[in-house]
């Protein structure tokens, strides 16, 4: 293997630009903290902790998952199960992600430091789950819930070790625990939808999918129960900024743009499962991230 197919088999296995998917609720969080457009230098260590943190996550995934996806005709393909990449090389580069998301909460602030190892230690967990309950689309739902709480946990955690317990157990971040249980629906309620290209695999190799184990008449109701609730969510939300001096019709329409666009996905996905999955979750995001900054700027 020559030097841009190794560069190649790893800019695969750290999926950098997945980042740009949670991104937007990082700083979703953020703006509801700050009630405003928040630091832009204390954005970066967001942004950069994102990277590392998300990149460690799929990267963890990969790993535990190598024997499953050798035997998926859909993944057999991957850095791993191919040979592009060694177990090795695997490791050094989580332990690379995994500094840089530690050494990005250091520079925000000690909250963020110390919850910063739930995230490489729930990427562990997941996987394992798929092998036992088919509740894993949920928790794999709140891995996508820490990016929100993480944005606020940026603008308003404490820098005292000894103040962590005493913030944590104030609840004064619950804002972002609406938008990041929102999300816990929105991403167990796609990758339901997700998981219809291996429903025979699942089967044959016990995973236990929602649509493998109770079909896929039933995972659309469950799927679309799920974005139901995020909707619900995102509406509680919603009343929330009007306590807090944001632009409520301009969020509102946004929550109401992404509502529309969640009806859309659940006409396409048996048809389109690419389409339901990445575009339009893609413009789902950027209607209620632009919807919220917009709120606070005008």
């Amino acid at each position: 293997m020559n030097v841009a197919e190794k560069i190649r088999a790893i800019a695969e296995f750290t999926r950098v630009e997945h980042t740009l998917f949670a991104l937007p609720f990082a700083f979703m969080g953020a703006v509801l903290a700050v009630g405003g457009v928040p630091d832009l230098m204390l954005m970066l260590w967001v942004f950069v902790g994102l990277i590392g943190g998300r990149s460690a996550s799929l990267m963890i995934n990969d790993i535990v998952d190598e024997p499953i996806d050798s035997a998926n005709p859909r993944t057999d393909d991957r850095p791993l199960p191919s040979g592009r990449l060694s177990r090795a090389e695997a490791y050094v580069l989580v332990g690379v992600a995994v500094g840089v998301l530690f050494y990005s909460a250091y520079r925000i602030n000690t909250t963020a430091l110390v919850l910063s190892p739930i995230i490489p230690v729930h990427a562990y967990v997941y996987p394992y789950t798929k092998r036992y309950t088919s509740a894993s689309h949920f928790v794999l739902g709140l891995n996508g819930s820490y990016a929100p709480i993480g944005g606020w946990i940026a603008v308003r955690g404490v820098d005292s070790l000894g103040g962590v317990t005493a913030y944590l157990g104030s609840f004064e971040y619950y804002p972002s625990l609406l938008l990041g249980g929102a999300l816990v629906f929105w991403y167990a309620g796609f990758d339901i939808i997700y998981g219809f290209q291996d429903v025979e695999f699942d089967r044959d190799q016990g995973l236990h999918s929602i649509p493998a184990i109770y079909g896929r008449e039933t995972a659309r109701r469950v799927s679309a129960v799920c974005h139901g609730i995020m909707i619900v969510s995102l509406v509680v939300l919603v009343g929330w900024t009007a306590t807090a001096g944001f632009n409520t019709a301009v969020f509102g329409a946004g929550v109401g743009v992404a509502a529309v666009l969640l009806i859309y996905e659940h006409l396409i996905a048996e048809h389109d499962i690419g389409k339901a999955f990445f575009t339009v979750n893609a413009v789902v995001s950027a209607a209620l991230f632009f919807s919220l900054v917009a709120s606070v700027l005008l």
